[in-house]
């Protein structure tokens, strides 16, 4: 929807699926590259997403987001070795809120800056019968971007996770290997 003139812009959804015969990587257990892609019986993600945008002067507008989602293996049975019954895990990479804001500026001469961040909360990098282990931490990065642009092109100066944060981005258990 639009209003203010359409200088405001809010967007939103919700959604449910019900899946069936999801394909996911499973780790089989003989090391960590052991891992297969399987077909889970029956699964389901529900959530929403909002978004607005407001243009507050020809110079100056500003976004947010925020996104909610929950996600569950209904039905998902695997023979890793012995029998394990992976039902009420939930997926993998599957953050339970994701949030972002930025605002753009732009001056004179097609002069133009950008800073943004985004949040994601923790999330589980593996399906198994041990997902607990397999947690990696939330995470906040800052970025910027200032340079000059025209009508068909752009030339800037990108900083990406302005403050250096550090956080964990896949965690294999056993094998001491982490991407930051």
């Amino acid at each position: 929807s639009q209003w203010l003139e359409r200088r405001l812009t809010l967007n939103a959804n919700a959604f449910y699926v019900d899946w069936s015969d999801q394909q996911v990587s499973v780790n089989f257990g003989l090391n960590n590259f052991d891992v297969h892609t399987v077909n889970a019986g029956r699964s389901h993600i529900y959530g929403f997403e909002v978004e607005l945008a407001h243009r507050l002067t020809q110079s100056v507008d500003w976004y947010a987001s925020v996104g909610h989602v929950r996600t569950q293996f209904d039905d998902f049975d695997v023979v890793v070795g012995s029998f394990d019954d992976l039902s009420g895990r939930e997926f993998a990479y599957a953050p339970e809120w994701t949030l972002g804001a930025g605002v753009n500026l732009r001056w004179r001469h097609g002069i133009a800056a950008n800073v943004n961040a985004n949040y994601r909360s923790e999330v589980f990098t593996d399906v198994s019968t041990r997902q607990d282990q397999y947690r990696v931490g939330s995470r906040t990065v800052v970025n910027a971007r200032v340079g000059r642009e025209g009508d068909h092109w752009g030339v800037h100066l990108i900083a990406n996770n302005l403050f250096d944060e550090e956080y964990v981005q896949y965690d294999a258990i056993g094998m001491g290997m982490s991407v930051l």
